[in-house]
């Protein structure tokens, strides 16, 4: 080995421990995310509004997921970041992949719950917009 060169030495673990750490940590809060997208949801007395405001309501809702898509998408991003800076650490790896696959389940939930929620207000507004010509009890 010549004098001159450096060693090889490989690279830092520390950027893929830490984005491991971080998209579990985003992970978590997705998960508190999507009982908020779900609660938003959620209607107890639904006769209480005309139907103007639950047609204003499937726009909240819409944007609402889209807001709540960026933590699972957030979090499938670090994910990937750290099972390809991992290089042969196979237990990083791994939890990588556990972690990208909670991201992506939780970001196929929070799709159905806020399509749920969008087609709720928008049943409620055509059902209230019909109603309004008859009584309703």
């Amino acid at each position: 080995m010549d004098s001159h060169t450096k060693p090889h030495r490989p690279p830092s673990p520390w950027w893929s421990k830490a984005a491991l750490v971080l998209a579990g940590v985003v992970i978590a809060v997705s998960f508190v995310s999507l009982l908020g997208l779900a609660l938003s949801g959620f209607y107890f007395d639904p006769d209480d509004f005309p139907s103007e405001y639950y047609r204003a309501q499937a726009v909240h809702h819409r944007q609402d997921m889209l807001v709540a898509l960026l933590l699972p998408v957030a979090a499938l991003v670090l994910a990937g970041i750290a099972g390809f800076s991992a290089g042969r650490a196979g237990a990083r790896r791994v939890g990588a992949y556990w972690v990208g696959g909670l991201a992506v389940l939780v970001a196929l939930a929070m799709l159905f719950v806020g399509t749920g929620n969008i087609h709720a207000a928008l049943y409620f507004a055509d059902y209230f917009a019909s109603a309004d010509a008859r009584i309703l009890w």
